[in-house]
């Protein structure tokens, strides 16, 4: 399962970005990139990868404070992420 969210990413991003989705549906999306970012390494990695990703889990966390269950998911995904050995190398621009 894994390996196809991640090469599905774009897809997924795509809904992230679209403020035509309900936020429902966003935090469906991370609940989905918190189980593979739980279970798989290779997708912590991938995932650190793709800057876009990162970006809008920088955005909900900065400016969506008042959606709690979003922000929740949006953190935890990070949290798995940066979990990876590979995650000072990808995160370090994000870095204040």
């Amino acid at each position: 399962m894994a390996p196809a969210v991640t090469k599905h990413i774009k897809y997924l991003l795509r809904v992230l970005m679209s403020v035509e989705v309900p936020l429902e549906t966003k935090e469906q999306v991370f609940e989905i990139l918190v189980f593979v970012t739980d279970i798989s390494s290779q997708s912590r990695e991938e995932l650190l990868k793709n800057k876009t990703l990162i970006n809008i889990i920088i955005g909900i966390l900065q400016q969506m404070k008042n959606n709690e269950k979003l922000v929740q998911t949006a953190a935890l995904t990070l949290s798995n992420m940066s979990s990876s050995s590979m995650s000072r190398i990808y995160l370090r621009d994000y870095e204040s």
